[in-house]
């Protein structure tokens, strides 16, 4: 993968992948909703009593209906953004602010589960936080947690191109997700 490929590879938010993942998801939250369902009314008259026909279809379509063009109508107006730049990497979750993160301040990174609910995990040592810097995009903070010495900030990929992220996250980290940036790759090879 060329570096403008692998610059370009997150930067294009696709709203027909974004619709798909949300179906996605929704047809698996309603399902498991309509499961919830059934547990509590059968708990409640104390006898296995399942829905009607008629509810089982409705409550799934309308959910998934709903669920997939809420999400689509706030996400549409700030989609996700992900972008690598030859010095940081830019991202920002669908309706939030985003950061600019240099290479040199990322510890590590990740991609944990899989389509729909894919997320990008960038972790940042604590000492290294002030060197990130906010993009006010009239949206939510960026999500952002502390979690042992370390900034993750994480981000779901629904819309963006999951598989060429992947292969360019492959390209610039160490085995175990430790990333690697190019200050550090010349600094090792010139130790040697």
């Amino acid at each position: 993968m060329s570096s403008d490929e692998w610059q370009s590879a997150g930067r294009a938010w696709s709203p027909w992948r974004f619709l798909l993942a949300c179906v996605g998801l929704a047809v698996l939250a309603s399902a498991l909703g309509l499961i919830a369902i059934w547990l509590f009314y059968s708990a409640v008259l104390g006898r296995w009593n399942l829905p009607s026909v008629v509810f089982a279809v409705v409550y799934p379509v309308t959910y998934t209906v709903f669920f997939t063009g809420f999400s689509f109508l706030a996400a549409r107006k700030r989609p996700p953004v992900l972008t690598f730049a030859p010095d940081r990497i830019e991202l920002a979750a669908a309706r939030c602010d985003g950061v600019v993160v240099p290479y040199d301040a990322v510890t590590r990174i990740r991609m944990r589960a899989w389509w729909p609910i894919t997320m990008l995990d960038v972790f940042v040592s604590a000492s290294e936080g002030a060197r990130i810097v906010p993009v006010d995009r009239a949206g939510r903070r960026a999500p952002c947690k502390r979690l042992r010495g370390e900034l993750r900030f994480r981000m779901p990929l629904a819309g963006l191109n999951e598989p060429a992220i992947r292969a360019g996250l492959s390209h610039h980290t160490f085995g175990g997700g430790a990333w690697r940036s190019e200050d550090v790759t010349v600094r090792i090879a010139s130790d040697g």
